[in-house]
């Protein structure tokens, strides 16, 4: 006689091998779809270190160079020891990066299936595999609040830590907690904010709500501890004078990795709607699951952390509290978020009702990043009170919850058609058409069928592959043809000066020059240098104002030649670089690309 755990063990591979399938489709889709940007935002950043390291003619006496230095991470240090110790050229960087990110990306699918299997170990855990990896694949764990997300179309040491972390959690819910913590503890070498904010979370939920002080667990934390002090006392922030804490406070004290206020509003509106659908929805469904109850609690401790380590730091004005960044914490609120409200949805679906077609619903909204997510989390949290409230009349909220699913399929699908009726605020989403397919399919998921449990999976891998698809539709066009134009005009100085040369970067846009360096490959006098607030404030101060002189030559819509070959000419600049402004009067630049324009310094005046 057959047994129910005889099928199971037959339809394990079946599963597995859905599972390998997928990660392949989302690794092909962050390959198409999500791009590798080469130096782009703050990993070109970080990078010039690692080309000064490779080639000692480059940035000479470039102060720039050395300060961004101080920001320690063992994975851009490895990078500069390997191109010291082969004599790699610098032009192999951006393939080196490449082959990283591909790594990196396979490496997290891999910790995805991993915590996915810890989560949900039944029939229906591919499921929330599929779900994980496709929220990787879109950026969907992306924090809306806080900034500093380790999942991004770039490898850089925060999306490394934050691998490891992943792993660490994974570890702490099947309670190997010796192994979590030593990985957290070699993950606080590569990004140390986003590590000890991972363990101070995680940590609150192991000791204070488990309350499990094994010797394994106690001697990880303690390992864990004595590297972030490690850290500290080699890597840790510099001990500012008061002229620089002024500085730096008044640069960086209102910032977005600080301040709750300096977060705008809509991000602040889509961040309490995920909390509140979740939770909701974890103490609706959920709250029986050991690895629910953990990802819950560190919801609710990131969020208390977050808020109230960031408020003292804006109310006290702190050094220290501000030098944590405390508002990146929601990073790791975010990701339990999203984690939980997958897995709870997941285990809402055997009821086979309305309200877990919903659930699954508010997750794809969630995953395509569309704005329509407000009001349906809304709603379902609405369900799901009056579901708790009134059991006798379950019958009539399911009509209800059927009907509401139809009728946002509906609103969705003619907004598609007529987009111009949304207010500006609301603008369309171009995932919100998939997602609306996808709402369709997934009412068919808790329907009865005839076939049983194949016919659903078999439509669960379906919406899987939509949802990936729109990953390919959602690319940012403009943004990607700036960053080619980036490019374009950075390897033609590179091909036409010499290594020490210098170029004065004169912008309207200070994210289009900030990776001047990395891409080029010369020293950018007039490149913005904001981060070096955290790490050597005076230096940052003197080459803001620089900047500031620079600017002067600007009159709100064209640049002054004039001025500009003035400052060419005392900084020693060959070439002038004038980047996002309408086309200059006087004599056509020597080469353009886009809104780069590149004039020789010498002939820059008209």
């Amino acid at each position: 006689m057959i047994t129910p755990d005889d099928l199971a063990r037959r339809s394990r591979p079946a599963r597995w091998a859905l599972v390998i399938i997928f990660t392949l489709a989302a690794l092909a889709a962050v390959a198409v779809g999500r791009p590798f940007r080469y130096a782009d935002a703050e990993s070109g950043r970080y990078l010039v270190p690692v080309l000064a390291a490779a080639d000692a003619e480059l940035f000479p006496d470039d102060p720039y160079v050395a300060s961004i230095g101080r920001f320690a991470s063992v994975f851009y240090d490895a990078l500069a020891a390997v191109y010291q110790l082969t004599d790699l050229p610098t032009d192999s960087l951006p393939h080196v990066m490449l082959v990283l990110y591909m790594v990196w990306g396979a490496l997290l699918m891999m910790a995805l299936a991993a915590l996915g299997v810890t989560m949900r170990p039944g029939a229906d855990g591919w499921l929330v595999i599929a779900l994980l990896m496709t929220a990787a694949v879109l950026m969907a764990f992306n924090n809306q609040v806080g900034g500093g997300p380790f999942i991004e179309r770039q490898i850089i040491h925060r999306s490394v830590a934050g691998l490891l972390c992943v792993v660490s959690l994974t570890l702490l819910l099947r309670r190997a907690y010796l192994p979590a913590w030593i990985i957290a503890a070699a993950a606080i070498f590569v990004h140390a904010l986003i590590t000890i904010h991972f363990a101070l979370v995680a940590g609150i939920v192991v000791f204070g709500l488990r309350r499990d002080f094994t010797r394994n667990n106690v001697i990880g934390a303690g390992l864990l501890a004595l590297s972030a002090g490690v850290y500290t006392v080699l890597f840790g922030p510099p001990n500012f004078t008061e002229a620089e804490a002024a500085l730096f406070i008044a640069g960086r004290g209102d910032s977005f990795h600080i301040s709750p206020l300096s977060q705008p509003v809509i991000n602040w509106l889509t961040t309490l709607a995920l909390l509140a659908v979740t939770l909701a929805a974890y103490w609706r469904f959920a709250r029986q699951i050991a690895a629910a109850r953990f990802l819950a609690g560190m919801v609710v401790v990131g969020v208390v952390a977050g808020l109230g380590l960031s408020s003292a730091a804006v109310i006290t004005q702190n050094l220290t509290l501000m030098q944590f960044q405390p508002m990146r914490i929601f990073v790791w609120v975010a990701f339990a978020a999203l984690t939980l409200l997958i897995l709870t949805t997941v285990a809402a679906l055997p009821e086979r009702r309305p309200l877990s077609a919903l659930l699954m619903a508010a997750v794809f909204f969630a995953l395509s990043g569309s704005l329509y997510f407000i009001p349906v989390a809304a709603l379902i949290v609405g369900l799901i009170i009056l579901d708790g409230l009134l059991p006798a009349r379950r019958r009539l909220l399911d009509r209800l919850g059927l009907a509401t699913m139809l009728l946002l399929a509906a609103a969705v699908i003619v907004l598609f058609r007529a987009p111009d009726l949304l207010p500006g605020a609301l603008e369309f989403h171009r995932g919100t058409f998939p997602t609306a397919l996808m709402v369709i399919l997934i009412a068919v998921m808790i329907v009865p069928s005839p076939r049983g449990e194949p016919v659903r999976t078999g439509l669960s891998v379906l919406i899987g592959f939509v949802l990936l698809l729109t990953s390919v539709q959602t690319r940012d066009s403009a943004e990607r043809a700036r960053h080619a134009d980036n490019t374009v005009a950075a390897a033609w100085i590179t091909e036409l000066t010499p290594p020490g040369a210098r170029v004065l970067t004169a912008y309207t846009v200070a994210s289009d020059v900030e990776n001047w360096r990395a891409h080029s490959l010369r020293t950018s006098v007039g490149e913005p240098a904001n981060a070096l607030l955290w790490v050597e404030p005076l230096l940052a101060d003197a080459l803001f104002t620089r900047t500031l002189t620079v600017w002067q030559g600007w009159d709100g819509r064209t640049w002054d030649l004039a001025h500009l070959r003035g400052l060419a000419a005392e900084w020693d600049a060959a070439y002038i670089v004038i980047v996002g402004a309408a086309r200059q009067p006087g004599p056509a630049p020597a080469f353009r690309s886009g809104q780069y324009a590149i004039y020789p310094a010498a002939i820059a005046a008209p």
